[in-house]
């Protein structure tokens, strides 16, 4: 019988173990091919991202999500605000009459409403009210309260939102404030790139990367 020499069995052991390895990483990372969702709504709620995927849908009376091929629930009424990206995601859900946000299976809350939802691969946020007062959550960190938030916008460990205070409103982008003006909107915030639409005396304006 020929000796197999001991280097060509452990070079054959790491080939075997890299294809199986490779193939365990496509079925739990991977979009199925083929599933439908349904939902007795008139529409579906689905999230993409370029490596993951997060849909709401129902079965029999409970709604669940299915986030990257991981299923969340039951919930007696459907999820909302339902966003993915390629390493996170978030949505919000009715609990004992209050609304709970989750963000990478954690939950925080209770809450009176859930407005705006947002999530990128290294940081995340979502608008609130508490309290009676708005209020946004950013990584973790409560700004507010404020009388009205419009939108809110998270690109890694860049953010924005836009929020009234005094009749007036303002835009908070990473931590530094522009206004106040008669009115915001159109709020764009990436890691390389931010800007806004903004109107004052009648007249509309748009600032990109404003100094301040």
């Amino acid at each position: 019988m020929k000796n197999i020499p001991i280097i060509q069995i452990v070079v054959g052991l790491i080939i075997v173990l890299a294809i199986a390895a490779f193939f365990i990483f496509l079925n739990l990372y991977s979009a199925p091919i083929g599933q439908v969702f349904s939902s007795p709504l008139g529409f579906i709620q689905a999230s993409l991202s370029n490596k993951g995927y997060g849909v709401v849908y129902s079965e029999g009376a409970k709604w669940y999500a299915e986030i990257n091929r991981n299923k969340y629930g039951p919930y007696d009424s459907n999820p909302i605000l339902l966003n993915v990206s390629d390493k996170n995601y978030g949505y919000a859900f009715q609990k004992n009459g209050a609304w709970q946000v989750v963000i990478n299976n954690k939950e925080y809350g209770p809450y009176q409403m859930v407005t705006n939802l947002s999530v990128a691969d290294s940081g995340h946020g979502y608008v609130y009210q508490k309290n009676n007062g708005w209020w946004v959550n950013i990584n973790n960190k409560d700004f507010g309260p404020f009388s009205a938030i419009k939108n809110i916008s998270v690109a890694g460990s860049k953010f924005g939102f836009i929020y009234q205070v005094n009749g007036k409103w303002k835009a908070n982008i990473n931590n530094k404030e522009y206004g106040p003006y008669d009115d915001i909107d159109n709020l764009n915030v990436f890691q390389g790139n931010f800007g806004f639409s903004y109107q004052e005396n009648g007249r509309m304006f748009f600032t990109l990367n404003p100094s301040k």
